[in-house]
């Protein structure tokens, strides 16, 4: 059976939607619409499962897709409302936000060569459907982010228990190894340290004009630093 848990440490072994030709194909597409979630699960639903849940690891934004849709499912809301409401409200993040227009005032321009063949830049913006990203696709700021990052790891967004859990090192089986091996990833979060007085955590991640990646360092048991 597949838990939140195994969802959450992208443990899960379902299959990452992002994969599937046809879908790669509609995505790369210039000014094509995002398949629904139910046109995306139903791609996912001919593809074999990497491995049975637990007994590997491999990143799985379908998994987050899931993980999504239940907030939606718990909250009675829109993923963006249940984000306002729950994250960025209470924590006084003003310049973040759910994106799902492809035209955003306040937004910064980006700018790649995904979709273009001979390699010019374009401003994705006008093109690419922002609910391609099946997870939830949220716009920041440094300054947010970092705040984030900081109060999130010094204990004032979770619980102890709660914050333990997201950034406990498992072991997990390496079939190749054929032994368990430590997991260096949590609850969504990269562990590079889990040493108490020499924590760090961080994540990145990117698409189509835009990437971003933030790490949190505790330097001492006094002192820490979110970039």
């Amino acid at each position: 059976k597949c838990s939140i848990l195994h969802l959450l440490t992208h443990t899960s072994g379902i299959p990452e939607y992002t994969e599937s030709d046809y879908i790669r194909r509609q995505a790369h597409t210039p000014g094509t619409q995002a398949l629904s979630d139910e046109e995306i699960f139903e791609q996912v639903g001919t593809m074999t499962p990497q491995f049975v849940p637990g007994e590997g690891w491999r990143y799985s934004n379908t998994g987050y897709m899931l993980l999504r849709r239940l907030i939606e499912k718990v909250t009675g809301t829109s993923f963006a409302l249940a984000m306002q409401n729950l994250v960025f409200t209470p924590l006084e993040l003003c310049h973040s936000r759910v994106i799902t227009q492809q035209q955003n005032e306040g937004i910064t321009p980006g700018f790649a060569q995904f979709f273009d063949p001979s390699g010019g830049l374009q401003k994705i913006n006008p093109i690419y459907d922002p609910n391609w990203v099946k997870t939830g696709l949220v716009a920041s700021t440094v300054s947010d982010m970092t705040s984030l990052f900081s109060r999130l790891f010094r204990g004032r967004v979770l619980s102890d228990d709660m914050l333990q859990e997201m950034t406990r090192v498992r072991r997990i089986w390496d079939g190749s190894a054929k032994a368990n091996v430590p997991l260096r990833y949590g609850c969504g979060i990269d562990i590079f340290s889990a040493k108490p007085g020499s924590r760090e955590y961080g994540h990145g991640g990117g698409g189509p004009g835009y990437t971003l990646g933030c790490k949190f360092w505790e330097l001492d048991h006094n002192n820490t630093l979110a970039i």
